[in-house]
């Protein structure tokens, strides 16, 4: 698994362990339900600066998204 695929897991994994609906992150990040939707689909990937957005709402540290315990966890 490359980082993108593990960051890709992991944001959902914490997502849904938070029970927040894309619609409810991308509310938090002030953007669009279609832009987290495609990040989760791996058509397009964030910047760092939106990582952070993500991890802030997600209320998780930035480097957590990137850990490979999480996405083995999906496995």
């Amino acid at each position: 698994m490359d980082l993108q695929d593990i960051f890709i897991s992991n944001l959902k994994i914490i997502r849904k362990g938070k029970r927040i609906t894309q619609e409810k992150l991308a509310e938090l990040c002030d953007t669009d339900t279609s832009y987290i939707g495609q990040i989760e689909t791996r058509k397009r990937f964030p910047s760092v600066s939106f990582i952070e957005r993500i991890a802030a709402a997600l209320e998780v540290e930035p480097y957590q998204l990137f850990k490979d315990e999480f996405a083995e966890s999906e496995e």
